[in-house]
């Protein structure tokens, strides 16, 4: 597998990753939003797109998830926070296959019992297969280690901390939905998305739909506005969802037109598969 050698990141409050997206306009699939008189400067943008909601997708929400294969235990290479480097270690290995995708490697660090890794594996497993189609088009390999640290993207891979995913267990949802941004769609790491188009699509917008995104505009713009995306279109559906959907409308309208052009395969609509 092409490894590309760079992390993107994730945390609570602060998730952190590479970035996303990219530009046009608005399609049918945009949530109708009524009365919007607000100017564009005048909208406070957010903190970070992760903890805006916890209910954009939840554990009840569609997956194509359909079983992990054990594949006993093999020494793989995965990036660990615990010592911030690359590390070679021996892994529980788990085959996660889905309805609508390629099999997934789930890795998961020796350092838990082969119960606790399987319950581990199918419950990661099951969240990614909530995703769209392309956000996990180049999702290889999930890696799970315990520890108290953010959650990553890029390298073709998500990873995960167990202590600090358990404790902020109600996003764990919108915080696959950010690192997935940056391992698909981010091009600094290989993703769907092509600079140019980016930076010509969101150079339309007012400015960014969060603080995080405005400090790390190159790692994290497209990370942190595909989080937005994802809340905008399933407010259609949800209305508890509707005010933040409007105030990322009045932000980035630019940027949400540009991930609706890219098709269905990019959106929330359903777990079936999609051509």
């Amino acid at each position: 597998m092409k490894t590309v050698r760079r992390l993107g990141f994730a945390f609570a409050w602060v998730i952190v990753l590479t970035g996303c997206a990219a530009p046009s306009q608005t399609t049918t699939s945009q949530p109708t939003v009524e009365d919007q008189e607000v100017e564009e400067q005048e909208v406070e943008f957010f903190e970070g797109t992760v903890y805006i909601s916890p209910d954009v997708l939840t554990p009840e929400s569609p997956t194509d998830f359909l079983a992990i294969t054990a594949r006993g235990t093999m020494v793989r290479e995965t990036f660990d926070r615990r010592v911030n480097d690359w590390v070679e270690e021996e892994m529980h290995v788990y085959a996660a296959s889905y309805q609508c995708s390629f099999e997934v490697d789930v890795l998961v660090n020796i350092e838990f019992s082969e119960s606790e890794a399987k319950n581990l594996a199918e419950g990661y497993a099951r969240v990614l297969g909530q995703l769209p189609i392309a956000a996990r088009s180049q999702v290889y390999e999930l890696w799970i280690h315990a520890g108290d640290f953010p959650a990553g993207g890029g390298n073709q891979s998500i990873l995960i901390h167990t202590d600090l995913a358990e404790r902020d267990q109600d996003y764990i949802e919108e915080i696959f939905i950010h690192e997935s941004a940056h391992t698909s769609l981010d091009w600094q790491f290989g993703g769907l998305v092509r600079e140019t188009d980016w930076i010509a699509a969101s150079a339309l917008d007012a400015g960014f739909v969060s603080s995080y995104a405005e400090q790390f505009p190159d790692r994290e713009d497209i990370a942190e506005s595909f989080g937005a995306y994802a809340l905008w279109l399933q407010a259609t559906e949800k209305p508890g969802l509707k005010a933040d959907a409007q105030r990322i409308e009045a932000l980035i309208p630019k940027r949400l037109g540009f991930f609706d052009q890219m098709g269905k395969q990019l959106r929330f609509e359903s777990v079936s598969c999609m051509s």
